[in-house]
């Protein structure tokens, strides 16, 4: 036989039909090369199309380019395609309890916490955070940032002042620019139960607002249940799959409790056991952050069910 010396990656002479690595071959003189192991046909040969063939589709609309894909349109000489813009998506912490987190709180505040949180879920689902500074519990005020937010953004969140106490402006910030208005206020969830939907028009657009739960567990959870999905929608990427959007199926290590009438997400850590991946249950209440910087995701609790089992099978929403 003959052999021809090649780059990794080179072209094959004509005639040749496989390829063995140098290291695993000797050459006693000049004119001879050994191969120390057996080499089939076709053995580290790519055959032009093995990769892509001609017309092949790459990557179809609604897409989340990863640097895999870039890579593959560089490989095939791609260099610029068209994609969605990110969603706007403003950030409007409420609530005279609030500081900045730079500041020391002193008796009855507390460090605003989701107009950071919410901004890195928002770029972390596609979107493009523009974050207010910290509103006042003053309709005035709620209402003219408000009015501002729904003119440029596509989303806007209201952190805080969803519940039913006194200084709550929210609902009747949004309703007063106009119909549609509240669709919802309150919800069969929990944590998260006083968030508010909306919807205002604005030059023939629809733009959602939604009221966030002021407590940061609640407003994190919210946010991944009912805000990244809609993100997600306005950049255009395609829906997925129920086991991609849920994670992977796991068994609960202990019971857990549950009202029925309402739909309980519980946050969890998960270990890999002697039959498979494990989840326990992170318990706390709403206003302990400590609990999601700890979880690695959240199962669901059906609406109708009095809780899960020890054992059950449940499907774990990723972080």
């Amino acid at each position: 036989g003959e052999a021809a010396r090649i780059l990794t990656g080179g072209m094959v002479p004509e005639g040749a039909d496989a390829v063995v690595m140098e290291e695993f071959t000797t050459a006693p003189d000049a004119e001879t090369l050994e191969a120390r192991r057996p080499v089939a046909v076709g053995e580290n040969i790519l055959a032009i199309g093995d990769d892509l063939k001609k017309e092949e589709l790459i990557l179809g609309a609604g897409s989340r380019l990863r640097s895999q894909d870039v890579g593959a349109l560089a490989g095939v000489g791609v260099t610029s395609v068209e994609v969605h813009r990110r969603p706007r998506v403003a950030i409007l912490p409420t609530g005279d309890e609030l500081i900045d987190p730079r500041e020391t709180p002193r008796v009855g505040q507390v460090r605003d916490i989701n107009r950071f949180s919410l901004a890195a879920g928002v770029v972390e689902a596609g979107g493009e955070p523009q974050t207010e500074e910290i509103l006042p519990d003053d309709l005035a005020v709620i209402k003219e940032r408000l009015e501002r937010a729904v003119g440029h953004a596509d989303v806007v969140l209201i952190s805080g002042g969803s519940s039913m106490g006194l200084r709550d402006y929210t609902v009747e910030a949004i309703d007063s620019l106009g119909e549609p208005g509240v669709l919802v206020h309150g919800i069969s969830i929990k944590p998260g139960k006083p968030t508010i939907i909306g919807r205002i028009e604005r030059d023939g657009e629809d733009k959602a607002v939604i009221g966030i739960p002021g407590h940061p567990v609640s407003a994190l959870m919210i946010f991944h249940a009912f805000v990244q999905p809609v993100i997600q929608q306005l950049s255009g990427e395609v829906a997925r799959t129920e086991t991609e959007t849920e994670g992977l199926v796991a068994t609960l290590s202990r019971n857990v409790a549950s009202a029925p009438g309402r739909e309980d997400l519980v946050r969890v850590t998960l270990e890999e056991g002697e039959n498979g991946p494990v989840v326990h249950p992170l318990m706390g209440n709403s206003a302990m952050i400590s609990t999601m910087t700890k979880a690695d995701g959240y199962i669901t609790i059906p609406l109708e069910a009095e809780g899960l089992r020890e054992g059950a099978q449940v499907r774990v929403h990723l972080y």
